[in-house]
């Protein structure tokens, strides 16, 4: 009755969405997701949002953010929890990456 799965870059986790899409009228108080970074998740989407009593999008961002613990689950090794409501659609996204620069190769000479 849930269905997750992570959006993304085919190369990168950078802006990735983490969806959850719970089906049933059950509710999930730590409902766990496989993740493969670890970091400050924050949700940006809960169709409990625009509900009366559900909160609305002004309130998004007082959302405390959601950080995984070191565990494998789902082939990953994080697990981020969430409290799913019934019948809750959520989109979280990822935390922001940041890029460390390459260090340059030295480059080989050929030996004759």
């Amino acid at each position: 009755n849930i269905i997750s799965f992570i959006r993304r870059n085919p190369w990168t986790y950078d802006s990735a969405l983490l969806v959850i899409c719970n089906f049933s009228p059950v509710e999930y108080t730590d409902y766990s997701c496989g993740v493969p970074l670890t970091g400050l998740y924050a949700r940006v989407f809960s169709t409990y949002d625009s509900l009366p009593g559900g909160g609305n999008a002004a309130e998004v961002g007082d959302i405390p953010p959601i950080i995984p613990k070191e565990d494998l689950c789902d082939g990953y090794g994080y697990r981020l929890s969430y409290g799913l409501r019934p019948n809750e659609a959520v989109i979280i996204e990822f935390p922001k990456i940041t890029v460390k620069p390459k260090k340059e190769k030295k480059k080989r000479t050929k030996k004759s």
